[in-house]
């Protein structure tokens, strides 16, 4: 709701300013692992080069090997116009998809299924910490 609201937002952690700045910056850069999450709709994924931060509807799903992470299926949510595609990865590490509807029923996907995640190398970025 902050986000909708304001033009500037700070994300604070005990006591503690972890980013502050136009609200659009923020939300399309997260700095650290909290404010990625404070904020949702934001992955925090364990990279071999670091924490990074990629947003839900950034994500492509694949069946390709090459893939930046394989992961398995684990939960499927049907939002309306959107399918929330939930998979593990990297043992205990879970990441979700935000597919359109159109994307998730021309290629479904079922639970257990294992697949791969791809993102433009735009879309990730680095977190401190």
């Amino acid at each position: 709701e902050a986000l909708a609201l304001a033009d500037e937002i700070v994300v604070m952690n005990d006591a503690k300013i972890e980013q502050a700045g136009k609200t659009r910056s923020v939300f399309d850069a997260p700095k650290t692992a909290f404010v990625a999450r404070f904020l949702g709709s934001h992955n925090v994924v364990a990279m071999p080069e670091g924490m990074v931060a990629v947003r839900s509807d950034a994500l492509k799903v694949t069946n390709e090997k090459s893939a930046k992470l394989p992961g398995t299926i684990t939960n499927i949510e049907y939002q309306g116009t959107h399918v929330a595609l939930t998979a593990s990865v990297s043992g205990a590490q879970e990441v979700t998809a935000l597919l359109s509807d159109k994307d998730f029923f021309g290629n479904p996907k079922e639970l257990g299924e294992a697949i791969g995640l791809d993102w433009e190398a735009s879309a990730a970025h680095a977190l401190a910490g």
